[in-house]
């Protein structure tokens, strides 16, 4: 039997019972839910191509002496270029290891990643490497800056690493982010929420295509948090940046374009149904 995939979130819908069918140009399409048909039935141009991310039956599991553990079973999914998606679910349900596989940080045991329809296993860790440091920018809830640097030399330091030139263009990032008193400061004498937004400016240094998010405001205040969201927000719907959240919050959940439900390493259908469970 052949797999059947919807369209729009990737879920592998083949045995799923009670999912949803259309018909489009002659052709039947199948989908988890009918929030994934109506995304598709809105814009079915945007969905008929290739997506920017797709992550076909990937396995992921560790293996600690002879204890195995299975964190990704078989998971299928699609990420949209411009798309600004929130990753729910319990506790080890597989969402900041299903954020790895998309930003090339981890491979997978079994499964295929395609980005832009091309085989990431092809690649060279050379090229992984490069790939990682330009099209990605990563922000998580530990803002992992460097203690003896300042936060203009920690924003910088990717393009150090990547053979770029300083450009104004970070300062002015600092006053965009209202940072700039805090350029010459270390980690230690900035706030949680200016550390933050300081490991914010450096992610999108190198001009990234997708920003990955894992908690990224889970260690802020809901006013400083609010603060983060909306610049993650804004350079999704003003620069059209690809933006991935894991995420609790539900009221992060409710501002996505697509909410992607995780159970037990695997896709939920009808993924916005789950958000009021596991985006808590």
């Amino acid at each position: 039997m052949e797999n059947k995939y919807d369209p729009v979130c990737g879920m592998n819908v083949t045995k799923l019972s009670g999912q949803v069918k259309t018909k489009q140009g002659g052709e039947e399409k199948h989908f988890c839910s009918e929030s994934c048909q109506k995304r598709f039935a809105d814009l079915p141009d945007r969905f008929a191509g290739e997506p920017l991310i797709r992550m076909r039956g990937i396995w992921k599991i560790f293996m600690m002496g002879k204890a195995k553990t299975e964190v990704l079973r078989g998971l299928d999914l699609n990420i949209w270029a411009g798309d600004f998606v929130a990753i729910i679910g319990a506790s080890g349900s597989g969402k900041s290891t299903a954020l790895n596989m998309m930003g090339l940080l981890d491979r997978p045991s079994k499964g295929k990643i395609f980005w832009r329809g091309q085989d990431v296993e092809s690649w060279s860790e050379k090229t992984r490497a490069s790939r990682r440091s330009g099209e990605f920018g990563f922000v998580f809830q530990q803002y992992n800056l460097l203690s003896w640097l300042t936060a203009y030399e920690n924003v910088t330091l990717p393009l150090i690493f990547s053979g770029k030139k300083v450009t104004e263009k970070v300062k002015k990032s600092f006053a965009d982010a209202g940072l700039t008193e805090r350029m010459k400061h270390r980690p230690t004498e900035m706030s949680g929420g200016e550390q933050q937004r300081v490991a914010l400016l450096r992610s999108l240094v190198n001009d990234p295509q997708v920003i990955l998010g894992d908690e990224p405001t889970g260690n802020l205040d809901s006013k400083t948090g609010d603060r983060v969201l909306k610049m993650l927000i804004d350079l999704n719907k003003d620069q059209g940046k690809t933006l991935v959240v894991v995420t609790h919050d539900v009221d992060i959940a409710e501002q996505a374009d697509q909410v992607i439900a995780l159970k037990d390493g695997a896709l939920l259908p009808d993924h916005r149904a789950h958000k009021s469970v596991y985006a808590e």
